[in-house]
């Protein structure tokens, strides 16, 4: 018959299945649900367990989550599908809600008593989730704690997995910071502490949360910088660097090579933040209201002295005004929004660019200013200097009066869609902006039982829709775990 040997035109359900996996893998979690209404054969396609593996293990890579929060090859599907999906959903539940009403409550709440058989008595400071939401870490005094708070679905009195006391003369924790590695299946933990207002110290921790016994293991010997007039406090932490304001000096720490150097603070420097990109450094000048481009200075070994080496200042290659989205207006009282939450990326490409989000005040309120770093490539330069340009993508206003807030979060959920969260008077106030519209939608994520929280006690996951706080009680410290997604339903 004239014509059979024509081939069939290439469709969807002629492709062999490996080949359907293999183009899932390239398609986000929104993306394979969506394929799933297109025929049967790509339905088929998209209820297999590997395919929704991946899904999740890219996802985890896009927001920077701990991927092994969660036991894939042990999650049903449905589990699978809920978790991988659990952002866009979260993101879009508020969008709806916000439109509606001011308020959103959470949808499930649990009390966890957290309890330690050798320090009963002691009441936890800090609260800093892993990210992804699963594991949660506390400081009491000079010891930090690991917990994991989905055992607390089969017991609200929870004992820790994991706790390490610094016993070299420390008498108090100052911070926590968590890192998902860059470089192995483990968490960094950053921690600083004083020992009698003399001595400020930066310990590095790694741990394996998943493991059945897991340990805070010290990855170097720890940091120690006398303590002036001014408290010291760590303004920029990565995956590799950390770097410290003493007041006088800014002390610049590479940990994973153990080698530092410092130079001359800025006068008024209080609010300066250290952002560390392209093997530059940038400086966010807070009483300027501007970004200085610097080059990356040279570190030295830290065992060859007591103190560190200290240049006479860093080498400006640019400087950017920090100004309000398509205006001249300069940004007034900036301050970092990320500097909690940087997740310790040190490049940026034009594929996937750093953000750098300035929380500042706008008639009172807290307004974020969002800008792309953006590297410019030079053919004709003959050095090793890196240039950029600082490009404004938009802005979020919230609720939040700015004299009570405090920046808490700033999450980037694809190219142009921003989260960003501020803690103040007890609720969370949220901005959700799309910077290619130009549009954005605010509103309140309630604590309810909780009148005063401060960055300290309280942190979230955008990733799972999860607030950790500090509560005090009648009977005693607990965390109120909330949850404000609703739970995806079983197919």
């Amino acid at each position: 018959m004239q014509g059979s040997n024509v081939p069939r035109p290439l469709s969807w359900s002629n492709l062999p299945v490996d080949i359907l996996i293999t183009i899932m893998g390239f398609a986000t979690p929104h993306d394979i649900l969506a394929l799933r209404k297109v025929s049967k054969s790509l339905s088929h396609i998209t209820h297999v367990r590997s395919v929704w593996i991946d899904a999740l293990r890219r996802v985890c890579t896009q927001h920077d989550i701990y991927t092994p929060s969660f036991p894939s090859t042990e999650m049903t599907l449905d589990e699978l599908e809920r978790v991988a999906t659990a952002c866009r959903r979260f993101s879009s539940s508020l969008r709806h809600e916000f439109v509606s009403r001011q308020i959103v409550w959470p949808a499930s709440i649990r009390y966890l008593h957290l309890s330690d058989s050798t320090h009963p008595e002691e009441h936890f400071r800090h609260v800093r989730l892993v990210p992804g939401g699963r594991f949660l870490l506390t400081s009491s005094g000079c010891t930090i704690r690991l917990w994991d708070i989905e055992r607390s679905q089969e017991n609200p009195n929870m004992l820790p997995i994991a706790s390490f006391t610094i016993d070299d003369g420390v008498s108090d924790i100052q911070s926590i910071r968590v890192r998902a590695s860059k470089s192995s299946a483990e968490v960094l933990v950053i921690v600083s502490s004083t020992e009698l207002r003399s001595v400020y110290r930066v310990h590095v921790f790694t741990i394996f949360p998943p493991a059945s016994s897991p340990e805070f293991i010290p990855f170097v010997p720890p940091l120690a910088l006398g303590m002036e007039d001014e408290w010291p406090s760590i303004i920029c932490s990565t995956s590799q660097h950390v770097a410290v304001s003493t007041g006088s000096s800014t002390v610049l720490w590479d940990f994973i090579a153990d080698r530092w150097t410092s130079w001359p603070a800025e006068p008024n420097n209080a609010n300066n933040t250290i952002y560390i990109c392209n093997r530059n450094i940038l400086t966010m000048r807070a009483d300027h209201s501007e970004i200085h481009w610097a080059a990356f200075p040279t570190l030295h070994r830290r065992s060859l002295s007591a103190v560190p080496p200290q240049i006479q200042d860093l080498p400006i290659l640019q400087i950017f005004k920090l100004r309000r989205f398509g205006q001249l207006e300069p940004l007034d009282d900036c301050l970092s929004g990320v500097s909690l939450v940087f997740h310790g990326r040190e490049t940026s490409t034009f594929e996937r660019p750093s953000h750098i989000d300035i929380f500042s005040d706008h008639g009172s309120r807290a307004l974020f200013t969002h800008f792309a770093l953006m590297p410019i490539v030079d053919a004709n330069r003959t050095d090793n200097t890196v240039r950029c340009e600082l490009v404004p993508l938009g802005e979020s206003l919230l609720q939040a009066a700015y004299a009570t807030a405090h920046s808490l979060r700033i999450e980037w959920a694809g190219h142009h869609d921003v989260q960003s969260f501020a803690v103040a008077e007890g609720v969370l106030h949220v901005c959700l902006s799309d910077t290619e519209k130009a549009s954005s939608v605010s509103g309140i994520l309630a604590i309810p039982g909780v009148d005063e929280v401060d960055e300290y006690h309280i942190d979230f996951c955008s990733f799972s829709g999860r607030v950790c706080a500090r509560m005090a009680t009648e009977d005693g410290v607990k965390v109120l775990v909330m949850d404000y997604l609703t739970p995806k339903p079983t197919q």
